[in-house]
Parts: structure tokens; C-alpha cells; sequence
């Protein structure tokens, strides 16, 4: 009697949320834990974009483009609370500099507040620098 043969398992991965836009979040300079937590945070304030239909329509325009969108941590260098659009790279890519969370920059205290916190939440931050790497791209 012949043995089967058993076919070796192939792990595929699936894709992530991002990857159907076109987006790439690159923790760089992070360690291990903190680059889960930045991936996942990041994450997390596309598909809370992606509930509104502006933020579809944004998304769905970065897809089209047919470039990549890279989102890397942000490390308040530059100002500006915990976002800032960098540049168009040399190779054609949109490259973000966004932190969804960083409670020591200058704008935590306003977010706090709802009457002085609007346009500086996390998910009005990264739309309003996915919109200035649409138009770079």
C-alpha cells in the first residue's frame, strides 16, 4: 500500500486593511512591541477614516493612483501635533509622518478640549495628510 503523500502547509498571508488602498505603515526606528502597536493603531484610524464617505472617497483615490502611500511614525521633530505630510519620495510614493497617539505632543491639551480639539483627532489629522499625498501623487 502506497503512502499518501501530504502536501507541505503554506501559510499565505492575508492582507491588511491598507494594502487594499495602496498604504504601507513602516514602524521605522521602533522596536518590536511598539511597531505592532503602531501598525495596529494606525490601522485602526484608516478604517475609522474609511466609515465616512469622504474618507471612502479618499482611499478609494489613493488606490487608483496606482502608487504607494507610506505611513511612518511621526517624532514631533518637525512641529505640528503628530502629523505632517514629508514629501513625495524619489521613487514616486506619498510618505506621511504620522503618530496616532502621542500624549507629550503640544496639541494634547487642546484635543481634550471639544471646543478647541476640532480638526486635531487622530483620524481628521491623517485624512487632512492623505489628502496632500493625493495631490503629490
Amino acid at each position: 500500500m502506497a503512502k499518501s503523500a501530504v502536501a507541505p502547509s503554506v501559510v499565505v498571508p492575508t492582507p491588511e486593511f491598507e494594502d487594499t488602498f495602496r498604504i504601507e505603515i513602516i514602524p521605522t526606528g521602533l522596536d518590536r512591541l511598539d511597531a505592532i502597536h503602531f501598525r495596529n493603531n494606525v490601522r485602526n484610524v484608516l478604517k475609522r477614516i474609511y466609515t465616512v464617505d469622504s474618507g471612502k472617497m479618499l482611499l478609494d483615490s489613493l488606490r487608483s493612483t496606482g502608487k504607494r502611500t507610506e505611513i511612518h511614525p511621526y517624532d514631533g521633530s518637525l512641529g505640528s501635533c503628530n502629523a505632517r505630510f514629508d514629501s513625495k519620495t524619489e521613487s514616486g510614493l506619498g510618505r506621511v509622518l504620522f503618530t496616532p497617539t502621542q500624549p507629550s505632543s503640544t496639541c494634547a491639551p487642546l484635543l481634550k478640549n471639544p471646543t478647541t480639539n476640532k480638526g486635531r483627532l487622530s483620524h481628521e489629522l491623517l485624512f487632512h495628510e492623505l489628502v496632500h499625498s493625493l495631490s503629490a501623487l
